[in-house]
C-alpha cells in the first residue's frame, strides 16, 4: 500500500489485516474510547467539505499477496484501526435495528464470516469475531484484552445511542 492519504473504506477495500501475535492485545480503556468518540462527534459537527477526517498514521507490512487482495500485518496503529472497526460494527448493528440496509457496508468494513477484514491476535480472535463483529453478546470475555473489547463495544454503543437522540439517524450514515 503506497504512502498517502486514504479513507478507511479505501484502506479496507480488497485488503485484509492481521494483528501479529507479537503485538500487544487490545488495550484501549474508556478514556481513550471517549476521546476517539468525542473526536468523531466534533468532526461531524463541521462541514464535510472543509477537510477530511484524519484517523492517524498506520504502518503495515505485507504478509501475503493474492491476485485480488493483499493481507497486511499491522505494525503500528492497531489500536486505532481495531477501534475504528469496532465503531463501524456497532454503527452497522445500530442502523440494522432501524431497518437500514447495511450489507454492502458490512462487506467493505467487516468482511464475511469466512474472511474478516481484520483478525485480532490469536488468543482474542474468536471473541473479537463473535462478540465484537457479529454482536453475539453471549460470548464470555476471559482475557484482559477481551474485557477491554467488551467495554469498548459498551462505550461505543452508549455513545451512538446518545448521538441518535441528538442527531437524526440519516446524518450518522452520510
Amino acid at each position: 500500500m503506497e504512502n498517502n492519504s486514504r479513507n478507511l473504506g479505501d484502506i479496507l477495500a480488497k485488503n485484509y489485516f492481521t494483528i501479529p501475535n507479537y503485538q500487544r492485545a487490545y488495550a484501549w480503556d474508556a478514556e481513550q474510547l471517549n476521546i476517539f468518540m468525542d473526536d468523531l462527534k466534533n468532526y461531524r459537527s463541521f462541514s464535510f467539505q472543509e477537510k477530511p477526517y484524519f484517523l492517524g498514521t498506520f504502518l503495515f507490512s505485507v504478509d501475503l499477496r493474492y491476485h485480488s487482495f493483499t493481507n497486511y500485518f499491522i505494525v503500528d496503529g492497531q489500536q486505532r484501526l481495531t477501534t475504528s472497526i469496532l465503531y463501524v460494527a456497532c454503527l452497522l448493528r445500530f442502523l440494522n435495528k432501524r431497518s437500514i440496509e447495511t450489507s454492502k457496508w458490512k462487506e467493505l468494513f467487516i468482511g464475511d464470516r469466512s474472511c474478516r477484514r481484520l483478525k485480532a491476535i490469536e488468543p482474542d480472535n474468536a471473541f473479537f469475531d463473535q462478540y465484537a463483529l457479529e454482536g453475539n453478546l453471549n460470548c464470555k470475555a476471559e482475557t484482559p484484552s477481551q474485557k477491554k473489547l467488551q467495554k469498548a463495544i459498551q462505550v461505543i454503543e452508549t455513545r451512538l445511542s446518545e448521538m441518535d437522540s441528538a442527531t437524526p439517524t440519516e446524518k450518522l450514515v452520510k
